[in-house]
Formats: structure tokens, C-alpha cells, sequence
């Protein structure tokens, strides 16, 4: 199996014209779950670990 490496400038340049797109996901899962009850920064500290 051959392994294709990519560019790290590549790499960021994708990520960087997908962030806002990335910011406004996490903000709307967010709202959906403190309707629930449920705090996301907790979820995302237990996943960190």
C-alpha cells in the first residue's frame, strides 16, 4: 500500500477556508444542546482526555 503525503501548507490553507463554516457548526450544536440541558464544553473537555 502506497502512503500519499500532503503538503502541510496545503493542509492549512483548507482548513483555514473551512474554519468559519467549522465555527458556525460547533456554535449551532451548541445552542442544541444547552436546549437539552447538555453543556458542550463539558462533552469537549471529556474528549481532550
Amino acid at each position: 500500500m502506497s502512503e500519499t503525503i500532503i503538503r502541510a501548507d496545503i493542509v492549512a490553507s483548507h482548513n483555514t477556508a473551512r474554519q468559519p463554516d467549522l465555527e458556525r457548526d460547533y456554535a449551532s450544536l451548541g445552542e442544541r444542546l444547552d436546549r437539552r440541558g447538555i453543556a458542550i464544553d463539558a462533552i469537549r473537555d471529556k474528549v481532550e482526555k
